[in-house]
């Protein structure tokens, strides 16, 4: 009877599928591994509204000017300063990415650029402060210089240096003109107060790594291997016991001997 042929994986299969089972594993952990990706950082724009503003006269050097809802700036004589409560604006863990300050213009007489923002020390109050006790004038210029806009619009200076924005206390800037007369003056109180426009990024956060799917995927069952029985036969099988030989009964009487056969012995 023939035997009917089953499939019997071989080495070349075996080892096919155990390679992709290794891959769906390996795929599998790359899986679980992408869960630590970093989160973009969100990005913000606040607008700070000046918590102080102010000018100084060098002709009335011991004079305070707060009384006054303007601040009027020239080349020596005449500078405004303004500070923004940059602490509270600026959270925990974000950077300043840009700040550009905005300003209400009241009069100008000069077509010339010139408007000049330095960084100053914020250690000043806008009600004591006079041209005799004023922060010194740095020589960073924060800004390219240029022409304000018409009286009764916002005038927007962009800052370059943002290192000078400062989240761990107030800002404060200085505003002169590069030119002796401009007629330059700017609002300092109520809703024309100067604004400084930020914008911030939050600091990427990394979430916390989770564990790698570890799951094995399902396996495929494996034939089992079915060897032929060997062919029988009809006849018994020889025994292959060793065959114990019988002892020979040795006699010592003599066998009988027949009748005739005795008288012939005896004749003779």
């Amino acid at each position: 009877m023939g035997i009917k042929a089953l499939f019997l994986p071989t080495r070349r299969t075996a080892a096919a599928a155990v390679t992709l089972t290794g891959a769906m594993i390996v795929g599998l952990v790359m899986i679980g591994s992408t869960a630590g990706a970093q989160t973009p950082a969100a990005t913000t724009s606040p607008t700070l509204l000046a918590t102080g503003a102010t000018y100084t006269f060098s002709q009335q050097p011991s004079t305070n000017m707060s009384d006054l809802a303007f601040a009027r700036v020239s080349g020596s004589q005449e500078a405004m300063f303004v500070k923004f409560d940059t602490a509270n604006g600026i959270g925990a863990g974000q950077t300043v990415k840009a700040a550009t300050l905005k300003v209400k213009i009241r009069s100008i007489a000069t077509t010339k650029p010139g408007v000049q923002v330095r960084p100053v020390t914020a250690a000043w109050n806008p009600t004591t402060l006079t041209y005799n006790n004023r922060p010194l004038r740095s020589d960073t210029i924060l800004n390219t210089p240029s022409v304000p806009t018409a009286a009764g619009t916002t005038f927007s200076i962009p800052l370059t240096d943002l290192s000078t924005i400062i989240k761990t206390g107030p800002t404060s800037f200085e505003l002169s003109y590069s030119s002796a007369a401009p007629g330059l003056s700017i609002y300092t109180d109520g809703a024309d107060a100067p604004l400084l426009a930020l914008t911030l990024s939050a600091a990427s956060t990394t979430p916390a790594p989770t564990a790698p799917t570890t799951t094995a995927p399902a396996v495929p069952p494996v034939v089992p291997t079915t060897t032929n029985p060997a062919p029988t036969s009809s006849a018994a099988p020889r025994s292959t016991a060793a065959t114990t030989p019988q002892p020979i009964s040795m006699s010592t009487t003599a066998p009988a001997i027949p009748g005739s056969a005795r008288s012939d012995v005896l004749k003779q």
